[in-house]
């Protein structure tokens, strides 16, 4: 067995997270941060902010928008109507790793975001190169991805790194045929975020592939594909004997969001666009969801079958949706998520003309919107 590379992910990870904390630092020195709560602008739902000292420049910067629910949840359970749009697997992992640091569950989110942001860099490298894509694609891969100007949700307290590094070691274990801990792996990604759902169908292909897609010699594994569909299944009849409403009905009636056909976003925002009505961040949306469609078109040419399904199935769930007054809210975040387009990426970007076109754009970006997010700004 190969060698895990490790110093390559280490290193990238240091380096973006130390200066993602002296980008909070600065901000917060120079008095761009804000220390007060506003119900509409800075809403904290009741949770103690984060505000004060070392702990508010280290911490609390990252104390912003949807971290706040999942702390909500890690601290009290799901102790408000709207905390059950929000999935069970990481806020429990925030709760352990939050009681071993006194009750800090904010440390314990940022904690599981980032160990599992290194992890992810280490199986994503080490996952490339195994498919003979290349060392040097591979590292250029880390760099794509850790600078695209979403990145810093992966070492923000949200879901994205830990949900990617479950889809990751899913796909890697059932291109393996590892069955067992690709179901376990993508069962658990199911129960981070709804999109995790979509590796039913990538397991299933990768089960087809290995049987020179013959269905009858599948046998009983092909139950083993349908774990990520059992878990939510499991958590929808919970919320419905609990008389919750169903996840649709929360994101309408929380968040504004209604389901779409998957153009519909796209058309919406553009049509704000040149209506002079849509805000800065509705660019963002529009130009990742139109570039990701366009390397969408690569990854099918250049990548294994396994990439290509995983790519397109996530990246349709998730536009299967748009929000009322910002029709793609958020997918410049869910696009992060969709790593084989880092890939080919990366592949482009042995040409140094493509590297410079793809990478400074990229930093320039990502710092930039990683400081909206730290003064308040939404960014998604």
């Amino acid at each position: 067995m190969r060698k895990p590379e490790i110093a390559w992910p280490l290193g990238l990870f240091l380096a973006a997270r130390l200066f993602l904390s002296l980008l909070g630092c600065v901000l917060w020195f120079i008095g761009r941060v804000p220390t007060t709560s506003d119900p509409i602008a800075r809403p904290y739902f009741d949770v103690f902010p984060v505000v004060k000292g070392a702990s508010g420049i280290l911490l609390g910067v990252w104390q912003r928008f949807d971290a706040i629910h999942y702390v909500r949840i890690a601290t009290g359970g799901y102790s408000a109507l709207d905390l059950f749009a929000f999935l069970p697997l990481y806020p429990l992992l925030v709760r352990l790793v939050g009681m071993l640091f006194g009750g800090n569950m904010l440390l314990g989110a940022i904690i599981v975001s980032n160990v599992a942001c290194l992890f992810l860099l280490v199986v994503l490298h080490n996952s490339i190169t195994d498919d003979d894509l290349g060392l040097d694609v591979a590292g250029r891969s880390l760099i794509y991805l850790v600078t695209f100007p979403t990145a810093f949700f992966l070492f923000a307290p949200y879901t994205e790194s830990l949900f990617m590094l479950l889809c990751v070691i899913a796909l890697r274990e059932a291109r393996c045929e590892r069955w067992v801990l690709a179901s376990l792996a993508a069962f658990a990604a199911a129960l981070t975020r709804l999109a995790g759902v979509t590796l039913v169908l990538v397991l299933a292909v990768e089960m087809l592939r290995s049987v020179n897609w013959d269905p009858r010699r599948l046998g009983a594994r092909s139950t083993l594909a349908l774990f990520p569909a059992i878990g939510l299944s499991g958590l929808f009849a919970w919320h419905w004997w609990s008389q919750i409403p169903s996840m649709t009905e929360l994101q309408r009636m929380f968040w504004g969001r209604f389901p779409a056909l998957p153009w519909q976003g796209i058309v919406l925002t553009l049509q704000r666009i040149f209506s002079g009505r849509a805000m800065p961040v509705e660019y963002l949306d529009i130009v990742a969801i139109l570039l990701m469609l366009g390397l969408g078109v690569i990854v099918v040419k250049r990548l294994p079958l396994h990439y290509s399904v995983f790519f397109w199935t996530n990246l349709l769930f998730n536009l299967f949706q748009v929000r009322t007054g910002q029709p793609l809210s958020g997918q410049a975040r869910f696009c992060l998520t969709l790593f084989p387009a880092f890939v080919v990426l990366a592949q482009l970007g042995r040409s140094p003309w493509w590297n410079r076109m793809i990478f400074y754009p990229f930093l320039s970006l990502w710092i930039f919107w990683a400081g909206q997010f730290l003064i308040w700004g939404w960014v998604g």
